[in-house]
Protein backbone atom coordinates (compact mmCIF):
# COMPACT_ATOMS: atom_id res chain seq x y z
CA UNK A 1 0.00 0.00 0.00
CA UNK A 2 3.07 2.14 0.62
CA UNK A 3 4.04 1.86 -2.78
CA UNK A 4 0.65 2.70 -4.30
CA UNK A 5 0.60 5.80 -2.39
CA UNK A 6 3.88 7.13 -3.05
CA UNK A 7 3.62 6.58 -7.09
CA UNK A 8 -0.09 8.50 -6.26
CA UNK A 9 2.06 11.56 -4.57
CA UNK A 10 4.23 11.16 -8.30
CA UNK A 11 7.47 9.63 -6.29
CA UNK A 12 9.25 7.04 -8.04
CA UNK A 13 8.56 3.74 -5.59
CA UNK A 14 8.51 -0.08 -5.89
CA UNK A 15 8.06 -3.56 -4.06
CA UNK A 16 11.12 -5.56 -3.52
CA UNK A 17 11.34 -8.98 -2.81
CA UNK A 18 13.82 -10.96 -0.90
CA UNK A 19 14.93 -12.15 2.82
CA UNK A 20 15.27 -10.62 5.96
CA UNK A 21 17.79 -11.81 7.93
CA UNK A 22 17.45 -11.82 11.99
CA UNK A 23 19.57 -12.80 14.75
CA UNK A 24 18.99 -13.61 18.20
CA UNK A 25 21.77 -14.01 20.30
CA UNK A 26 23.69 -16.56 18.48
CA UNK A 27 20.36 -18.19 16.20
CA UNK A 28 20.26 -16.50 12.76
CA UNK A 29 16.86 -16.80 11.01
CA UNK A 30 16.21 -16.18 7.74
CA UNK A 31 12.56 -15.51 5.94
CA UNK A 32 11.05 -14.39 3.05
CA UNK A 33 10.19 -10.57 3.33
CA UNK A 34 8.56 -7.62 1.08
CA UNK A 35 9.39 -3.89 1.79
CA UNK A 36 8.94 -0.80 -0.38
CA UNK A 37 11.94 1.50 -1.79
CA UNK A 38 10.98 5.09 -2.69
CA UNK A 39 13.25 7.42 -4.41
CA UNK A 40 13.63 10.69 -2.22
CA UNK A 41 15.51 12.67 -5.09
CA UNK A 42 18.77 11.56 -4.20
CA UNK A 43 19.08 7.83 -3.44
CA UNK A 44 16.82 5.02 -2.89
CA UNK A 45 15.46 4.60 0.67
CA UNK A 46 13.63 1.31 1.81
CA UNK A 47 10.70 1.49 3.86
CA UNK A 48 9.44 -1.54 6.38
CA UNK A 49 5.68 -0.86 7.35
CA UNK A 50 6.08 -4.47 8.61
CA UNK A 51 9.10 -3.45 10.93
CA UNK A 52 8.23 0.26 11.23
CA UNK A 53 11.64 1.18 9.92
CA UNK A 54 12.80 3.32 7.19
CA UNK A 55 16.55 3.32 6.27
CA UNK A 56 19.29 3.89 3.36
CA UNK A 57 21.09 0.28 3.80
CA UNK A 58 20.67 -2.28 6.17
CA UNK A 59 22.44 -5.64 5.87
CA UNK A 60 19.72 -7.34 7.45
CA UNK A 61 17.59 -7.07 3.83
CA UNK A 62 19.25 -9.44 0.98
CA UNK A 63 16.48 -8.47 -1.89
CA UNK A 64 16.72 -10.89 -4.94
CA UNK A 65 13.65 -9.11 -7.16
CA UNK A 66 12.46 -5.45 -7.94
CA UNK A 67 8.91 -5.34 -9.03
CA UNK A 68 7.43 -2.13 -10.54
CA UNK A 69 7.09 -0.69 -13.80
CA UNK A 70 9.70 -0.73 -16.60
CA UNK A 71 11.31 2.13 -16.37
CA UNK A 72 11.59 2.19 -12.19
CA UNK A 73 13.59 -1.28 -13.05
CA UNK A 74 16.39 1.17 -15.37
CA UNK A 75 16.48 3.48 -12.34
CA UNK A 76 17.97 0.58 -10.16
CA UNK A 77 21.01 -0.41 -12.33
Amino acid sequence: MLTDLCRAAGIPARVVAGFLQMRAGRQEHIRPHHWTEFHDGYCWRMADCERQRFVVHDEEYLNSRLTGDEETRKEAI
